[in-house]
């Protein structure tokens, strides 16, 4: 299932407008993965690598990191993908959808997401799309 999204993934970043996009990436090394609190790395040190595509305010991006969770899952693969609309130099609101794929033993986990920037603060809402009564 992932092979199958994550390609359709990249070609339509390949044959879209975003070709044309400013694209960035990074390659990090940290201590541990921590995700809303929660180790998803056992404590061990994680590698992840992220790249990220940005053409008039629409995004897309795709990032990854080893995790353990004491049984077969091994890497976490997220696909991201909105639009921020800027109103002001100081204020911008946008809106979007993470997926969350695992290599092994593990559904895909969907959330759509809106946030909210004024000048240095970012405020984001996330909601489940499975289960709309656990929002972040």
């Amino acid at each position: 299932m992932f092979m199958k999204t994550f390609t359709a993934f990249i070609a339509a970043i390949l044959f879209s407008p975003l070709m044309y996009a400013n694209v960035e990436g990074s390659v990090g090394v940290s201590s541990d993965y921590f995700w809303r609190g929660t180790s998803q790395n056992a404590g061990n040190t994680a590698l992840s690598a992220g790249l990220d595509f940005e053409k008039s305010g629409f995004y897309a991006s795709v990032w990854a990191s080893e995790v353990d969770f004491g049984d077969t899952a091994e890497w976490e693969y997220d696909l991201i993908g909105g639009y921020d609309l800027k109103l002001t130099d100081d204020f911008s609101i946008g809106g979007g959808v993470i997926q969350y794929n695992y290599d092994k033993g593990y559904d895909d986990v969907e959330e759509v997401f809106v946030n909210t920037v004024y000048k240095n603060t970012n405020i984001k809402y996330y909601v489940d799309t499975d289960n709309r009564d656990n929002a972040y």
